[in-house]
């Protein structure tokens, strides 16, 4: 059993990584599909204060269950209920209100296929082994990537045999997505649970992606070419250390799994390196493919079709292909959140986390 569970566990780390990089190119093969059909004809029509709405949400505090009592952001009387018409937070001796050109996507990762049904509900179901939230900001024309880890222990709402809620416990925010019917059920409990780990903050609309799509991806591109950072030859001679080379098939996964090897030192912290530079490369890469032939998003979205699900509508998919595609990817806007991880659970950093959403969300209106 225990050879079993290490075994899960070593797939479920192989492919986590791989997600982020998918994330982005589900971005962009989303809008270019839409494109293709319907842009040129309702673009022009296209109201962006129509779209991205999230559903009803709470009130955004920036603190968590009894602090939120004791800290300034939680107290009305403190706090000019608006500005210009906005809801109003103070922090840190000044005060932010949400930036409304702003929106953002949650991409879930899901450790299953097309051919396996779901069967089971709670931690021994599939679960999202990748949880990564976009925000698009129009008007900046900027693109930021927001990766949780898996293990963040978070509130999380079990549900028994019948999907009927059951009890809250503190979990890891991977298995939220197994205590739901596998579809949108899921993906509402996930997308609820981060928002609670992120403070309230809204989140609207959400994709999910099953492993049927990993690495498919990278091919259709015709590869991804890096400066290898590592060496690789005792899997393949050619992945010489220092050499350019075009990942494809097996090569690139290798490239962004490896870590235990001949040639490798056995951190994660040289496999997080070629991670960032492979995603960073992968996205250039597929915006030029998609310049170069928009068409072939649509035979490969409607490949990966039964391994997504999302929320997202038409008119949404067509004000992304106008948007994202055109904007760039720098490190500054890659984040993953801080914290500290005890037993393979990781505890967010709330201080880091509020600074991280005052820069990404807020626009400062005052002290």
């Amino acid at each position: 059993m225990r050879d079993v569970t290490e075994r899960i566990k070593r797939r479920r780390r192989a492919v986590r990584a791989a997600w982020i990089v998918l994330a982005v190119f589900v971005l962009l093969c989303l809008g270019v599909g839409g494109y293709v059909a319907m842009l040129w004809r309702n673009g022009d029509r296209l109201n962006r204060a129509t779209m991205f709405r999230p559903g009803e949400t709470e009130q955004i505090t920036l603190a968590r269950g009894e602090d939120a009592a004791a800290l300034p952001t939680a107290q009305p009387s403190q706090t000019p209920a608006l500005y210009e018409g906005k809801a109003t937070i103070s922090y840190a001796g000044k005060y932010y209100a949400l930036n409304e050109d702003v929106f953002s996507i949650l991409f879930m990762g899901i450790d299953t296929t097309d051919a396996e049904q779901f069967q089971d509900i709670g931690v021994t179901a599939h679960q999202a082994d990748s949880l990564i939230l976009a925000v698009v900001a129009p008007a900046a024309n900027k693109l930021t990537m927001i990766n949780i880890p898996r293990m963040t222990i978070t509130e999380i709402r079990q549900m028994d045999a019948n999907f009927n809620y059951s009890r809250t416990t503190e979990s890891p925010l991977c298995i939220q997505y197994a205590f739901g019917d596998g579809k949108e059920q899921s993906c509402n409990l996930t997308r609820e649970a981060v928002r609670n780990l992120l403070f309230h903050i809204p989140i609207s609309r959400y994709i999910s992606m099953n492993l049927d799509g990993l690495f498919a991806a990278n091919d259709a591109i015709g590869g991804v070419e890096v400066l290898l950072l590592d060496d690789f030859t005792d899997v393949n001679p050619s992945m010489q250390k220092g050499e350019r080379y075009v990942l494809t098939g097996r090569d690139a996964e290798t490239y962004v799994r490896g870590r235990i090897g001949k040639n490798l030192d056995g951190t994660n912290m040289s496999r997080t390196k070629r991670q960032v530079q492979y995603y960073k490369a992968f996205f250039a890469a597929a915006k030029a493919k998609l310049k170069e032939d928009p068409m072939f998003a649509v035979d490969l979205y409607s490949s990966l079709g039964g391994s997504i699900q999302t929320d997202l509508t038409m008119e949404e998919v067509i004000y992304l292909s106008k948007t994202v595609a055109n904007m760039d990817m720098d490190d500054e806007n890659i984040h993953t959140l801080e914290g500290t991880v005890k037993n393979e659970d990781f505890f967010v950093d709330d201080d880091a986390l509020r600074e991280l959403l005052i820069r990404v969300f807020y626009t400062e209106v005052g002290e």
